[in-house]
Order: C-alpha cells, then sequence, then structure tokens
C-alpha cells in the first residue's frame, strides 16, 4: 500500500493495525478508544508491558519456594540470593527462598555434582558459571549525528526522521544478487526509441556543447529542416570544419518525458540523435556513473533513464561453418514485407517461383506423370464446395452429463481483423461447411497469422473441451510399425488437405460446435480443427 501511493482513513489504518496484533492485546485494545494511528501504537505498548509484568509475576509466584533446593548438608541454613547484571544496565533479582533447609535431606545430596565447576551441591544447569553477559556500549549521540543521511526526496515528496514513538513498517524483499555489469563501464549511455514510427538511437553525452540530429535520420524519417538562426562552424579533431546552418524541432518520447527539442543537422553516423550539454542543463540531470543511468525530475516524478545494451556489448558465441554459410545464403521476404520495402527508392530483383505442382509433375516421369493426370479429380487444387460423402464413421460429441454449457462472447478485434473473419465465415457458407445456428453453448473465433503472412481462422474450443468425453484411440507402436516395414523399398504417404473437415458431424451434435462472431453464430457441419476427439476420429 505504501509502494502503490493508497490513501486510507484513520479508522481503516486502526483496524489495519489491530489485525496484526497478538490475540492477547487484540482483545485489550478492543475496550480502548483511540482516535489516531499514534495513540493505538501507544495503547498497544502499554497493554504489552503490561501483560509482561502480569506473567512475569505469575511465574515467579508459581516458581518460588515451590522446590527445596538442592542443596548439600554440610551448607549452613541460609537464605539464597542471586543478583545478575542485565544487558541494559540493571540488576535482576533472582531466586530466593525463605525456606530453611535441613541436614537430613537423604544420602542422595551427597552424590550431587556440577560438571562444569566441579562443585558440591548443584547441578550443571543451575550453575552460574555458565551465564554469559555480554555488554554492548550505546552509541553516542555524536556517532548518532555522523551517521544521519539525508533521506532522498522521490516522486515528490520527502520521507521525515523516523521518531522513537513512530510506527515504522519495513517492506521485505527477495532478491538474488546480480552480476557485475562489466559492459556499463566502457559504454557510452545509449538509449533506443521511437520517433513517429521509425526507431531511433539516441546518445546522451556530457561532453557535447550542442544537440545534434543525424542528416541521415532526417531523410529517414521523412523531416523537413528550417534554416538556423545563428549559422556556426564545428570543428573536427582532424582540422576540418562543417557548416552548421539547418536545424529540426525533433519529438522525443522516452516513458513518461516528452519534449520538442531543438537539434542541430549534422552529418554523422554515430547516433541518430546526440543530446549535450543545453539539454542536460534545462533538465537538471544527475548522472550516475556506476550505474550509468540519468536522473531527473519531470511533472513531480523522478524519471530514471537506463541505457540500452548494444550488440557489441551482448556475449559473443563461436562462429561456426554452418553460421558462415547462413549469412551467405539468399534472404527471401514474403508479398507483405515486399511491398513494405518497395516503396524507398532502391533497386530489387523480385524472383517468382511456379506453383509446386508444376514443378514436380515437370519432374517426374512420364509414367507418373500419365498416373496422376488420369486421377487428378483424387487431388484437385480446391474442395468442392459441397459436404463430404456420408461415411459410416462419423465425428460424436459426448457431454459430461450435468456439466454447464460455455456462453462466451466474441473476442475484440481490429476492424480490419473483422473483415478478414468475415470473408472466412463467407467462403465457409458458401461451401456448406457451416450454418446459422441457435445453440445454447457457443465459443469465440479468432484469427491467428501463417509464414506467409495470411490469416488463418480457429476456433477455441478449450471451454467446450473441458467437458467432453474423452475418446483415447490406442496409438501403435513405432517400433512394431517399424517392424512391419522390414524390407520395404517404396515408401509413400497420404496427406489429405484440410483432413478434418472432409469427415462429417454426427447428426444431431452439430450444435455442440457452435462458435460465435461479430455477424452472429454458427455451427459446424463437418469436423473442425482443435475438439479434444479429433485425433481420435481421424486415425
Amino acid at each position: 500500500m505504501l509502494r502503490c501511493d493508497v490513501l486510507e482513513t484513520p479508522k481503516a489504518s486502526i483496524a489495519r493495525f489491530k489485525v496484526g496484533l497478538r490475540p492477547d492485546v487484540k482483545v485489550e485494545m478492543t475496550i480502548r478508544d483511540v482516535n489516531t494511528l499514534k495513540e493505538a501504537y501507544h495503547m498497544a505498548i502499554q497493554i504489552e508491558s503490561y501483560l509482561k509484568t502480569q506473567q512475569q509475576h505469575k511465574f515467579h509466584a508459581s516458581t518460588q519456594c515451590n522446590k527445596t533446593p538442592r542443596v548439600a548438608p554440610s551448607m549452613p541454613t541460609s537464605t539464597i540470593s542471586t543478583s545478575l547484571p542485565d544487558p541494559k544496565g540493571k540488576t535482576v533479582a533472582g531466586t530466593s527462598c525463605s525456606k530453611s533447609t535441613n541436614g537430613n535431606t537423604g544420602p542422595k545430596a551427597t552424590n550431587i555434582t556440577c560438571f562444569s565447576c566441579k562443585q558440591i551441591g548443584h547441578y550443571a544447569s543451575q550453575c552460574l558459571c555458565n551465564l554469559h553477559i555480554g555488554f554492548e556500549p550505546l552509541q553516542s549521540s555524536q556517532d548518532l549525528e555522523d551517521s544521519e543521511v539525508d533521506p532522498l526526496e522521490e516522486d515528490g515528496e520527502s520521507d521525515e526522521a523516523l521518531n522513537s514513538n513512530q510506527l515504522a513498517v519495513v517492506r521485505c524483499m527477495l532478491t538474488t544478487p546480480q552480476n557485475d555489469e562489466d559492459w556499463k563501464r566502457t559504454t557510452i549511455f545509449t538509449i533506443i526509441t521511437k520517433i513517429g514510427e521509425k526507431t531511433c538511437k539516441i546518445i546522451i553525452d556530457s561532453g557535447s556543447c550542442m544537440n545534434v540530429v543525424s542528416s541521415i535520420a532526417l531523410i529517414r524519417l521523412n523531416l523537413t529542416t528550417e534554416p538556423h538562426p545563428i549559422p556556426y562552424k564545428v570543428a573536427w579533431i582532424d582540422t576540418t570544419s562543417v557548416s552548421i546552418s539547418q536545424r529540426y524541432l525533433v519529438p522525443i518520447q522516452l516513458g513518461r518525458y516528452s519534449d520538442k527539442i531543438w537539434c542541430d543537422v549534422i552529418p554523422t553516423d554515430v547516433a541518430h540523435i546526440l543530446l549535450g550539454r543545453p539539454w542536460l542543463y534545462d533538465l537538471d540531470m544527475t548522472y550516475h556513473g556506476r550505474s550509468n543511468t540519468y536522473t531527473f525530475i519531470y511533472g513531480g516524478k523522478r524519471v530514471i533513464l537506463k541505457p540500452a545494451k548494444s550488440k557489441e556489448d551482448a556475449p559473443k558465441q563461436p562462429v561456426t561453418s554452418s553460421a558462415l554459410i547462413e549469412h551467405k545464403s539468399l534472404h527471401i521476404i514474403n508479398r507483405h514485407d515486399f511491398k513494405k520495402e518497395i516503396d524507398h527508392p532502391l533497386m530489387f530483383a523480385q524472383v517468382i517461383l511456379n506453383s509446386p505442382s508444376m514443378v514436380l509433375i515437370n519432374t517426374l516421369t512420364s509414367e507418373v506423370s500419365d498416373l496422376l493426370q488420369e486421377f487428378k479429380d483424387v487431388c484437385p487444387e480446391e474442395l468442392p464446395a459441397e459436404l463430404p460423402p456420408l461415411r459410416s464413421i462419423q465425428h460424436t460429441m459426448d457431454l459430461v452429463p450435468g456439466s454447464t454449457l460455455p456462453i462466451l462472447p466474441h473476442y475484440q478485434m481490429r476492424p480490419t481483423k473483422h473483415v478478414e473473419l468475415k470473408c472466412k465465415v463467407d467462403d465457409l457458407l458458401k461451401q456448406g461447411f457451416i450454418r446459422d445456428s441457435m445453440s445454447p453453448c457457443a465459443v469465440p473465433a479468432l484469427l491467428t497469422p501463417k509464414k506467409d503472412g495470411t490469416w488463418r481462422m480457429f476456433i477455441d474450443s478449450r471451454m467446450i473441451n473441458k467437458i467432453t468425453v474423452k475418446y483415447r484411440f490406442p496409438i501403435p507402436r513405432l517400433d512394431d510399425m517399424l517392424d512391419m516395414m522390414s524390407g520395404a523399398t517404396t515408401f509413400s504417404k497420404i496427406d489429405l488437405r484440410s483432413g478434418c473437415h472432409q469427415i462429417c458431424m454426427r447428426e444431431g451434435d452439430e450444435w455442440k460446435t457452435a462458435f460465435k462472431t461479430k455477424e452472429g453464430l454458427f455451427e459446424w457441419l463437418v469436423m473442425p480443427f482443435g475438439l479434444t476427439n479429433a485425433p481420435s476420429t481421424f486415425m
């Protein structure tokens, strides 16, 4: 609550304080009337001291003189009193007994010998030689004054020093020690941020007397500069100079901090933006050398800027031959990324690959090609726009008796995704795979991206799978399958396109596959993907 700055009333604070007290103190606090947390704290201290005194009184009353001290018969009759120094400088009265002891304590008393001091008449547990009392000197007022440190102001608030009568709440955190980050010792402060839609690299340099923006960054951001009111020249180390005649008002967003900074345009490739002394002076920056961070106050809050770890500082891995081959390999992008890249005025070479089926037919022998042409209706390019024929195997869904049917709302999507999902649903309606539904249960439908940049519709069937009776189909062992293929030389594999959609749902179970979109409620007439028993039915 302290970290979240939660404000609560005094009554709520007192009630929360009473909950954490001991049960006996809590009972005494219920009959007291307190108005502030400070009064409750002092009242709890007094009650705790009173209860402690009562417990000590009861303990001494019950143990005092109840036992006859085991003393040797040769010791004279006297009152035994022991006073021990207390670590706080006080004296604590020991056990005293006014009962006199007779010499006729029995023959067993003469055999009592202490194992510590080798004296007769007491046990080692009662020996005073085992008491080790240490005294710790108190700090002087001068030492306390030297150890005081001014509190750090954070978030526009200052924490006052705690008095001895004030309640202190300590928040303990389990943290693991961090490894020494040696890369911060030799790395210039660099931070990565976005300006508009582009990612830019910013360097904060206290040795620069001006704020700089790279001319390369202006071209990348498509920004227009304006003439500098006071043109000047910048001299480099190699005695060359560059004329500064343009500037630009750069918008910068660093977390909660946002501002527009005048930067001079310089042709440099060190960073896109370099913030120097003018920016540090205006914000009254504080630099921390060990952590390589900058701290400043913005809007009454303390903002901490942490550096970004560059690729050079990342742990290097040994370069293998496969990595070199991969580095020299051809990089291929999809159509969506290619459209983004051709917007830049550069030269591109586009490679278009023919359809895989045509390439496969051209590389096959004439006998295989003739066979594929003869049975081309078995492997069509697109599935027919009709339901698959009824077969002896249909997918069934048996729900757990007494379970609650899920009725979930559709997912919230961007408008472009809604349009894409609507197109997918319309295609399924045209093919006859789904139909409008009045089902009492529904699960949402959503989109997931494919590798080629397009979208795939899938149904979130997790809730309906939880209440579906699981049917475990025995999967054959791999060893048995390999034994059956022993001696074979020709292998074939059948891969059905949208294989689940080629199996019909059992009549009467269609309502259990209902899904919801923004346009309405639909149910499957064929087996959808994602059901818990779909692999068993398909096998």
